[in-house]
């Protein structure tokens, strides 16, 4: 008998049929998504006073780092939140993003769609990337640390607390989110930049534009007024008392003694003012010289780069993880993409970093990227049209017009060729270390040029080939050596260059002050143009080798990201933001501007003023950053009366005194009123990873089946530690305490195919014609999955069913009936979906499916079914989904079952 339903959902499970085994919730259909794992990961883990770390091969410096840094900033972070942990805090460290992609921790987290879910282990283990320099490694890692404290905080240590939190609390996204930046950034650059911007553009107070736009900057602003407003201790108050009263509306309110939607208000008004009437006279990049005039889909823009003669602009589009490298004539016309890879992950962090673009020729563009685990570079035509594709998927498959130069590293961050073609330099990392390499022609083997701790990134060719400059946050000693640790390493990255004549020091100091300078790009032999933040707004200046200083040439309001300069054609192309999305400009002619005058921004002004050691006696006029700017060919002294405004962080507040000097602000935040303990930092390992089973979430709640009536249901999922094994049982179950569906499943994801065992046993009890007749059944599934793509899986497997039906009211058993069948299943599965709340989707899922079943006992109970099930869910409002499905279902054989319709999924 067929069935089709549109829009309808039909229950294909009968007791008696054999069909898929009904789930605790009866129609809840089972999808899926698959992650692939490309590497086998053998855990080690390290052990401090507060933390586990855990590593694989290749990790173990940056582990070590992060244990003995974790431990310091626990310390700090303690103090300015005001809350200490009751247990360890868990860090899995992986290499990169492209590894900590193949996770499965996080993986189907949507499996429970009938509320009623408690949480029961609090926010205690985080996943963290090494992207590849030391500045973010730590800026991740403080912000990890702050997030688990505030979950832990905000949500309790204890069943009773964080059963009671999981229903009486509810943070907004800005909340926990901003803290943690605020935490590890203070006033970034970036936040102001986005404050600046919202405030220029949105002319109301009203604050839900700038929350929806991007939460987590938006509250990282709202913690820097709280701080810079009413005082550091203030946080600790605000969050205290959010954590007993679960408002947070309350909390900031009393705290403040400030009506909530007053305050921000205020907050608003803060950043309009700082940012009102600025003295230079900024200018919004030009619409028209967007090359795409619209993002709606929170596209990434990156590594905008110009062709060698300037002609064409590449530049990379990301969506969620999925890129397209696109190039555009220098006008903006023809816009074609040249080369896709990657895959969507909207639940989980996505590398923004790569692929890593370079021209080698004016037709043909060099692509490093990640492929199945590894680092590889192709190199692309820039007229690839559509065919390109599909020979892209057949050299994928064969291995072809890929090399496996850049197998050996973990990440390649940037890369560049020499004018003539015949030099690659590029910013490679290994073992947790950034350096720089350069591969000549004729050789496989890369060339170590840097080796130390420090980041050495964005490097690029001068024209003549004698030296190659780079941005770095490296120390450089009286003779021209870099020297310090992994605690030394600090966010204030100068250009140098590394002459290539073979001198005993190759390193020297091009461009250093207190601000950031990064992207240098190279319009002669004599002059560079790079990305500074001297001003407060990440601009373009230009450099030159004869007189040593360096003057701004733009001045446009929305720091610019990355951009690419070709002195020959003027062209200017570059990335930027416009409300918190990106967009890539392009100007054909940009000629660079004379005496331009770039004045400091209020937070600037203010850093700044922070770091001088004696009061400013009176209001001094904003400082212009002119064309008289003086280099210094060494690097300022760490302990320079001058403060990193690009890693700004914080101290406690102290009573004023009359006519006392104003302390500076360091680079540390408050001391504990005692100090740790002398072993606080000592770290005790490597140890094997210790597999260990714990239950990490319930389901009850009430359940009215369509067949059976109202019942409960009670579920439990146990995991290890990196989610690889799982164990799911639960119950569904009526009042009459007879009536059950019982299940438990294990699922082992540990490799690149999954597989699980399952077992059902259901039971159910009916008064029909005067008789108490019990219904049973029993089923064994092994199944084995394995993923074709990130979204797509085939999955199969035996099964055994045994149903039976006993007359319980008569003592005889000749009116019962037992039946077994043998046989086998098999599933296509497409699932993107993701969950944004109880019964709420978005994505696409898709399963066609057949199951064969013979009888052991007798051939003539042979049976088979074919099903087809698709359903799509699009939101079209914050809260609003709009739910499709169609789905097909036939059964064949001997002795074809029925469908029955009734039963309604949601899921």
């Amino acid at each position: 008998m067929k069935h089709v339903s549109l829009l309808v959902a039909l229950s294909a499970a009968l007791v008696l049929s054999g069909g898929d085994a009904a789930q605790a919730q009866s129609a809840q259909e089972p999808f899926g998504r698959v992650r692939i794992q490309y590497k086998d990961f053998t855990w080690q883990q390290l052990s401090t006073q507060n933390f586990n770390i855990y590593y694989y091969a290749g990790g173990e410096v940056a582990a070590r780092r992060a244990a003995e840094y974790a431990e310091k900033e626990l310390q700090r972070i303690t103090s300015l939140i005001g809350y200490y942990p009751y247990s360890k805090t868990t860090i899995m460290l992986y290499n990169s993003v492209g590894d900590l992609r193949q996770s499965n921790v996080g993986l189907d987290t949507d499996k429970y769609q009938t509320g009623g879910e408690t949480e029961l282990l609090r926010m205690s283990k985080v996943q963290l990337a090494f992207q590849g320099q030391q500045t973010l490694f730590k800026r991740d890692l403080s912000y990890q640390i702050t997030k688990v404290l505030l979950n832990d905080m905000m949500y309790g240590g204890s069943l009773k607390e964080v059963i009671q939190s999981s229903y009486l609390l509810q943070l907004p996204d800005w909340f926990v989110s901003g803290a943690s930046a605020y935490a590890s950034e203070g006033w970034s650059v970036d936040m102001d930049d986005y404050m600046r911007d919202m405030t220029q553009k949105v002319e109301s107070n009203r604050p839900a534009q700038f929350f929806v736009r991007n939460p987590e900057l938006a509250g990282q602003s709202i913690w820097n007024y709280i701080a810079e407003r009413y005082g550091y201790t203030t946080i600790q108050n605000i969050l205290n008392l959010t954590r007993i009263t679960r408002d947070v509306e309350v909390g900031i309110s009393s705290s403040l003694n400030v009506p909530y939607k007053v305050f921000l208000k205020d907050w608003v008004a803060y950043y309009r003012q700082l940012n009102v009437q600025p003295q230079t006279a900024f200018v919004l990049p030009e619409e028209s010289r967007q090359v795409v005039k619209n993002n709606r889909k929170s596209l990434i823009y990156s590594q905008s780069v110009l062709s060698p003669n300037g002609q064409r602009l590449a530049y990379v589009s990301n969506e969620r993880g999925r890129y397209r490298v696109m190039v555009a004539n220098r006008d903006g016309s023809g816009r074609h993409a040249i080369y896709r890879g990657g895959y969507k992950t909207p639940d989980q962090q996505v590398e923004t970093r790569l692929p890593a673009l370079a021209w080698r020729s004016n037709s043909q563009v060099a692509v490093a990227g990640e492929y199945k685990g590894n680092m590889n570079l192709s190199l692309v035509s820039a007229d690839a049209g559509p065919t390109n594709f599909v020979f892209q998927f057949v050299d994928a498959i064969f291995g072809r017009n890929s090399s496996s130069i850049f197998k050996p590293f973990s990440q390649i961050l940037d890369l560049n060729y020499s004018p003539d073609g015949k030099s690659l330099v590029f910013s490679g990392v290994r073992n947790g270390q950034n350096d720089l390499y350069v591969l000549r022609a004729g050789t496989r083997t890369p060339e170590k040029l840097t080796n130390d701790v420090f980041d050495d990134v964005q490097p690029v060719f001068l024209p003549n080939g004698s030296g190659i400059v780079f941005s770095s946050n490296r120390w450089l000693d009286s003779a021209g050596t870099a020297k310090g640790s992994f605690g030394n390493v600090v966010n204030n990255y100068d250009l140098f260059i590394y002459h290539l004549d073979g001198r005993t020091q190759p390193v020297e100091t091009l461009v250093s002050t207190i601000s950031n300078e990064g992207r240098p790009r190279a319009i002669s032999d004599d002059e560079i143009l790079f990305l500074g933040e001297e001003s407060g707004v990440r601009s373009i200046y230009r450099y030159s080798f004869k007189t040593k200083r360096h003057v701004p040439v733009s001045s446009f309001l929305p720091n610019i990201e990355n951009f690419d300069y070709n002195a020959t054609t003027s062209t200017l192309g570059f990335v930027a933001a416009d409300k918190s999305r990106d967009f890539v400009y392009l100007y054909p002619t940009y000629p660079l501007p004379e005496n331009l005058v770039l004045y400091k921004t209020a937070r600037q002004e203010t850093l700044e003023d922070r770091s001088k050691a004696p009061a400013r006696a009176a209001t001094q006029p904003a400082t212009p950053v002119a064309a008289d700017t003086q280099d210094n060919n060494v690097a300022p002294s760490k302990n320079d009366q001058q403060i990193n405004t690009s890693d700004y962080q914080f101290e406690e507040d102290v009573p004023s005194r009359a006519n006392a000097p104003r302390r500076r602000r360091n680079d540390v935040v408050a001391a504990l009123p005692t100090a740790p303990p002398a072993d606080a930092f000592s770290v005790a390992g490597p140890y094997k990873y210790d597999k260990r089973f714990s239950i990490d979430n319930v389901v009850s709640s009430l359940y009215a089946d369509p067949l059976l009536g109202l019942g409960l249901i009670g579920q439990a999922n146990m995991s290890d530690l990196f989610e690889d094994h799982r164990v799911r049982a639960g119950i569904f179950a009526l009042t009459d305490l007879r009536t059950s569906n019982i299940y438990a499943e294990y699922t082992n994801l540990k490799k690149r195919y999954d597989w699980s065992i399952g077992y059902q046993k259901q039971a159910y009890f009916f008064d029909a014609e005067n008789q108490r007749l019990r219904f049973g059944r029993h089923e064994v599934s092994p199944t084995i999955a394995y993923p074709l793509t990130h979204n797509l899986s085939v999955r199969g497997g035996p099964r055994f069913v045994n149903v039976n039906r006993t007359v319980i009211s008569k003592f005889s058993t000749e009116d019962d009936i037992n039946r077994s069948y043998i046989g086998v299943s098999g599933e296509l599965v497409f699932d993107n979906a993701i969950s944004t709340g109880v019964n709420m989707m978005e994505g696409t899922r898709m399963k066609i499916g057949l199951l064969k079943l013979n009888g052991i006992d007798d051939g003539s109970q042979n049976f088979g079914k074919i099903y087809i099930d698709l359903r799509h869910y699009q939101k079209i409002h914050r809260q609003i989904t709009w739910a499709n499905r169609a789905s097909f279902g036939s059964f064949f054989g001997t002795s074809a079952q029925t469908f029955r319709l009734g039963a309604w999924t949601t899921g």
